[in-house]
């Protein structure tokens, strides 16, 4: 289920507690396991980017003021768990039948994703079981069991890639092979993610690397003949995303009329991708005005509101879309040179050995979730990141010397006992919040969570109450309060609609009308629908708010003016 405020809440519950009970049973392993288990280990030298990440942001709390102490905590708890699944990673790198039980769980998940696309395009919205899922009537993109599109597309390319290993170690049949290939391909198209066809060639291409590497396999070609024939992989799984795409677009138009119309090639031709460089520039901005430190993990948002008068329109947003802008933005030079450095001696060391079957699969996992990541940031979720943790510690070959084997093994241990407790806790705190989201009265709703609120999400209870509950003249400076911090955990047009109006409120019309002004930037094909919502929290306020009220009609001549040219431009580009 996707509900309202998390829409991947369950998903990153279900991946968290999965790799919590890894974790679990290596820890309890030596207790109970024979001499040819793994035992206890050292941690990877990789470990020291989840690690450095971690103390850096210890360091981000101590020294900076931190406006959305949520999305910090997190963070924190992603890092230590990323830690100790390096751990994991490591001491299980050599156990026999790993990386083929690993192929088999991903090629199962994407097909069961797959099959959940085709009951998602013919299930009514809202139906039993699929509550809070897109209305195909509204939009064309499927996502199954994953909350976005693009998460899903990544996820059947890693699919993709354990078929590709299943084939290559001869655990399936060509036939049964390929069509698994056609059937993750269509899952894939449509996804209409713009990055899936380029991660399925980047895996065509590591596994047909895979195939020069083995003259056994070659043995009787020509050098010229070799190549080509290693070519040929990437260039077959190309060719079949293509078909796919016609052949899916055919089958629409002609027999299925589902509206699925729109790939991930229509959306490079004909989408704006204007928005992704607005917020690549207030990324690289951001991380202009604090170079060192950064502004803060969790701090996106709120520095996208504040310089939005200064930088132009953009999309409101948690990230800036990309990993690496988002370091820099968010922890500055230390975490930027912890990530960086650290990928790029591990990368060092993985290359000094030989490419086999394994290191392709892993590889192609990581390969393409940071090709993702470079357009969004999937490394933010936990289905995402756990498992690339695990594989880079798996994929890892030096130990670092410190700390001893037993007190690594003994801060794994310490470790997980509150990273289950944050799982209970959360799931808790969910639960309150989802009743908070489909409350039919909010303000009564949020008078009984107060009484109880959430104790690790509870920025998402105040912004519930921001953006649905109308601003009056009562305790204006608390209402003011509860506005502002919503702002640090988005700043959406309900919430800066009801901060304009407390402002006003409180007499401060001239910050009111730059926040008006804001509301315009972040979102200005919307804006008449926002001005309405507006001017009508504003009559509801009360006889307080004639003087801003009228300050606000004043727009109205300069808003029809900036339509009517919207307009003009419209038809000059449909001409």
């Amino acid at each position: 289920m996707h509900r309202q405020p998390l829409a991947s809440f369950y998903n990153e519950l279900a991946a968290g507690g999965a790799w919590a009970a890894v974790m679990l049973a290596l820890i309890l392993l030596p207790s109970f396991a024979s001499p040819s288990l793994a035992l206890p280990t050292h941690f990877p030298r990789v470990a020291c980017i989840p690690l450095g990440l971690f103390l850096l942001l210890c360091l981000q709390s101590a020294c900076l003021t931190i406006v959305n102490p949520m999305a910090m905590h997190v963070a924190m708890i992603y890092s230590a768990a990323a830690t100790c699944l390096t751990y994991a990673g490591f001491r299980l790198r050599n156990l026999a039948g790993l990386t083929a039980a690993a192929a088999v769980a991903v090629t199962a998940g994407a097909l069961v994703s797959v099959a959940i696309q085709v009951v998602q395009a013919y299930l009514p919205p809202n139906a039993f079981m699929f509550d809070g899922w897109i209305d195909l009537r509204a939009s064309s993109r499927l996502f199954a069991n994953l909350a976005q599109p693009n998460h899903l597309a990544t996820y059947l390319v890693w699919g993709l890639a354990g078929v590709l290993y299943l084939l290559d170690r001869r655990v399936l049949g060509r036939r049964s092979g390929w069509l698994l290939i056609i059937l993750m391909t269509a899952g894939m198209v449509v996804t209409a993610s713009r990055i899936a066809p380029v991660q399925v060639v980047l895996i065509g291409a590591v596994f047909g690397m895979l195939r020069w590497q083995r003259p056994a396999v070659l043995a009787g070609f020509s050098s010229r003949a070799r190549k080509l024939r290693a070519c040929a992989l990437p260039l077959a799984l190309g060719l079949i995303y293509l078909a796919t795409y016609w052949s899916l677009g055919w089958l629409d138009r002609t027999i299925l009329h589902l509206n699925l119309g729109g790939s991930g090639f229509e959306r490079l031709a004909t989408g704006d991708v204007s928005a992704r460089q607005h917020l690549w520039r207030y990324g690289w901005r951001m991380f202009l005005s604090s170079p060192y430190l950064g502004g803060g993990w969790g701090s996106f948002p709120y520095w996208q509101y504040q310089h939005i008068d200064r930088l132009g329109p953009v999309v409101a947003a948690t990230s800036a879309h990309n990993v690496l802008l988002d370091l820099l933005a968010q922890t500055g030079l230390l975490g930027f040179g912890v990530f960086v450095v650290g990928m790029a001696r591990w990368t060092v060391r993985a290359k000094l050995h030989a490419l086999t079957g394994k290191r392709a699969f892993w590889l192609c996992m990581l390969g393409t979730t940071f090709a993702h990541a470079l357009l969004e940031y999937p490394l933010h979720y936990a289905y995402f990141l756990l498992p690339c943790a695990f594989v880079l510690g798996a994929l890892d070959t030096r130990p670092l010397r410190w700390p001893s084997v037993r007190s690594a093994h003994a801060l794994c241990a310490l470790l997980l006992p509150p990273m289950l407790a944050g799982l209970l806790v959360s799931t808790s705190d969910m639960r309150k919040l989802e009743h908070l989201f489909g409350a039919p009265d909010l303000p009564v709703a949020f008078a009984h969570y107060r009484e109880a609120p959430a104790i690790l999400l509870n920025p998402y209870g105040t912004f519930a109450a921001a953006a649905g509950i109308s601003v009056n003249s009562d305790h204006p400076e608390a209402r003011l309060q509860l506005q502002r911090d919503a702002l640090a955990v988005l700043p959406t047009s309900q919430v800066m609609t009801n901060y304009a109006v407390a402002l006003a409120l409180l007499g401060r019309d001239d910050e009111a009308m730059q926040n008006v002004h804001r509301l315009r930037l972040f979102e200005p094909e919307n804006f008449r629908a926002n001005f309405s919502l507006l001017l009508w929290r504003s009559y509801e306020a009360g006889g307080k708010l004639t003087q801003f009220i009228g300050k606000l009609l004043a727009l109205q001549p300069e808003m029809e003016s900036s339509a009517s040219n919207r307009g003009a431009s419209g038809e000059k580009k449909g001409e």
